[in-house]
Order: C-alpha cells, then sequence, then structure tokens
C-alpha cells in the first residue's frame, strides 16, 4: 500500500469514526486522536484506528438492537390500541443516543399504561370442516368427522398437522378455507387482547410444541391443537 493510500484509508477510517461517534453521542473521538493517533507511522496510525473502529463498531450494533427491540414493542402496541406510529417514534440510525434511548423508552411504558387501563379484544373463532361427506347425514345427531382451526386471529386462520418431516405442524391460511374440505361453520370461542405481532409471536413460541411428528389422531390432534391455543389466548 502506497503513502496515498494509506493517507486515504486513513481518512476514510477517521471518517467513519466521527460519523459513529456522532451516533451514539460518545466523546471518545478526541480522546482517540489525543492518545493514540500522535505517535507513530501512518501504517501504525491506520492498525490503531481500525481497532478502536471496530470497538465504535460493535457499541453500534448493540445499541441498535436496543432501539429496535424498543421500536418493535412500540409499534405492536400501537396496533393493539388502534393508533399510528408517528415520525418521532421511528429509530433513526444517526441518533442512537442514549437520550434518545431513554426518550423511547418513556413512550413504550406511556403506551404499556395506556394498554392496561383500556385494553381492546378481537374475537376469535373456531373454524369447522367437514373430513366426510357421512357428516351431512349424521350432523344433526350430534356425530362426524371434523377438522378445525383457530381462525380470523387478526385476520389469519391456524392450523395444525403431522407429517414425517421434522417441522413445526403449524401453519396459516386464509379464514374459512382449507384445501380438499368443506367449510362448516365459525363458533366465537374466546376475545384476546393480544396484537398481531404478538400472535405472530406467541405461535412462533408454540411451535415448537407443535411439531409435525408429535401429531397423534386421537391425543394431539387439530382439535387438541384449538382448544390448547385458545385458554392461551385469553
Amino acid at each position: 500500500m502506497t503513502s496515498g493510500d494509506l493517507g486515504n484509508a486513513l481518512a476514510e477510517a477517521e471518517e467513519e469514526v466521527a460519523n459513529i461517534a456522532t451516533a451514539l453521542g460518545e466523546n471518545t473521538l478526541s480522546l482517540f486522536f489525543r492518545l493514540e493517533k500522535r505517535d507513530g507511522t501512518p501504517k501504525d496510525q491506520l492498525s490503531s484506528i481500525k481497532k478502536f473502529l471496530e470497538e465504535l463498531q460493535h457499541k453500534r450494533e448493540e445499541r441498535m438492537k436496543e432501539f429496535c427491540d424498543i421500536q418493535s414493542q412500540i409499534i405492536q402496541l400501537h396496533e393493539a390500541l388502534r393508533c399510528s406510529v408517528v415520525d418521532e417514534q421511528i429509530v433513526d440510525d444517526k441518533n442512537l443516543t442514549t437520550k434518545r434511548l431513554r426518550e423511547l423508552k418513556l413512550v413504550l411504558q406511556g403506551l404499556q399504561r395506556d394498554k392496561k387501563r383500556n385494553p381492546i379484544f378481537v374475537p376469535v373463532y373456531l373454524s369447522v370442516y367437514d373430513l366426510h361427506p357421512i357428516n351431512g347425514s349424521i350432523y344433526w345427531l350430534g356425530l362426524g368427522l371434523y377438522h378445525s382451526g383457530i381462525q380470523a386471529v387478526h385476520g389469519i386462520k391456524y392450523e395444525f398437522g403431522g407429517h414425517d418431516s421434522p417441522s413445526t405442524g403449524i401453519f396459516k391460511g386464509k379464514p374459512r378455507e382449507c384445501p380438499g374440505l368443506m367449510f362448516r361453520k365459525s363458533i366465537l370461542i374466546v376475545r384476546t387482547d393480544l396484537g398481531p405481532h404478538e400472535v405472530h409471536k406467541f405461535m412462533e413460541e408454540l411451535s415448537k410444541r407443535y411439531m409435525r411428528t408429535s401429531y397423534n389422531l386421537i391425543i394431539k390432534n387439530c382439535n387438541y391443537f384449538c382448544n390448547d391455543v385458545s385458554l392461551r389466548l385469553t
């Protein structure tokens, strides 16, 4: 690397350090140049600033994770409370200061209090399908062969089925639709105050308990799944 290349690389590293330090609200930049950059060859200076830059980049990544986690919770609560996220609550990667982080935490705490005071509940239905045409004759006797799913949880239907592959048996679909089966009826079973993101996260966690290979026609079938989900959503 020529002296010109070293100079350019050093200038680019200095600029990135300055940008990250500004975004984090850190006062480490002048300290670094005072203690580290004064001595040594350009190559030594570049090596030192790269190490310092890596530390700042790691710190920015960790700070960004904090911001994104809080923003995700804010968005979920806004959806649950039926209100819009304003620009002031959107994460800006150029402003990752601890002051800004405290401001968003206060917003989150306020929304959490609002949800506790004014919970909004949405209906959850059991979607029932005929597994066999014979149901048309024996339905009125209280008998039949049926498949079921949790319907209209924020416009999404969740079902459970079995297969030999070792993946989750929970799958999503459109309400009142199931390939190869005839829709019978919907039954209101519970109401939940969980928002769309909360329901999605809940199903992701539940998916580990409902692997395709764990399906059992008698003791762990689609109806067992629907009953379990309805109890957990309340």
